[in-house]
């Protein structure tokens, strides 16, 4: 008897996977760059500084649900933008910039140990607010807005600075006219590319923002560091 209700629950949970399916198609999934560019600052902060980022922001995705027919339809697609893990290589291009070195550090722990090397560390985490929104149809704006939450501490872990930067980008594609022709798959494609393109721009400005922000308030920051 108990054989016969374990088939029959697997039976029923594989028909509801089948039904999910066919309710949906994923999208492929789009993801940002690793090597964003970043304004090139006149003056450094002579001071090295440490870097973290918690496992859940470096695993961070965006999703959206969107249903066919403009709407009208209870099946739909779902998409993706991977965000989380270009964080980090992201940060750290933008951080040299302004300062002499950055180093990542595995774990938030304070006081800040002598063998990190820094006496400051730079946290950042992916705000829940962040979202995209690629629209009704495949021509529609790519739009997708990082909300980082920035956090400065000092070695014994106070709080300097803190601030959330949100910045909406987005992008569109005329390709995507194409999504209902011959050419939808190379139509799908240019959409995703969309997708990275206004994820890259709204984690530019971010963490330039970021920037701007560390070396107006320099002086305040890090008072008594030598050079500053």
């Amino acid at each position: 008897m108990r054989n016969r209700s374990g088939i029959l629950l697997i039976a029923i949970g594989f028909m509801c996977l089948l039904f999910l399916i066919g309710c949906f198609r994923v999208y492929p999934k789009a993801t940002l760059s690793q090597d964003i560019s970043f304004v090139d600052r006149n003056e450094k902060i002579p001071i090295s500084i440490g870097l973290y980022i918690s496992p859940d922001s470096r695993g961070y995705s965006a999703h959206q649900f969107v249903k066919k027919d403009a709407g009208m339809s209870d099946d739909g697609y779902m998409f993706s933008t991977e965000i989380g893990p270009y964080v980090e290589p992201n940060a750290l291009r933008s951080l040299g910039k302004i300062f002499r070195s950055v180093k990542v550090l595995e774990h938030d722990a304070f006081p800040l140990k002598e063998n990190t090397g820094v006496n400051y560390l730079m946290t950042l985490e992916i705000d829940k607010r962040t979202f995209m929104d690629v629209g009704k149809f495949a021509f529609s704006k790519k739009r997708v807005n990082i909300y980082l939450q920035c956090r400065l501490h000092d070695a014994q872990g106070k709080v300097l600075l803190e601030k959330v930067f949100d910045s909406e980008s987005w992008r569109r594609t005329g390709k995507g006219f194409l999504a209902a022709g011959l050419f939808g798959n190379y139509a799908r494609e240019a959409a995703k590319n969309a997708r990275k393109q206004a994820g890259d721009e709204s984690l530019r400005i971010d963490l330039e923002a970021l920037n701007s922000l560390l070396i107006e308030k320099k002086q305040e920051l890090f008072k008594g560091q030598p050079g500053v």
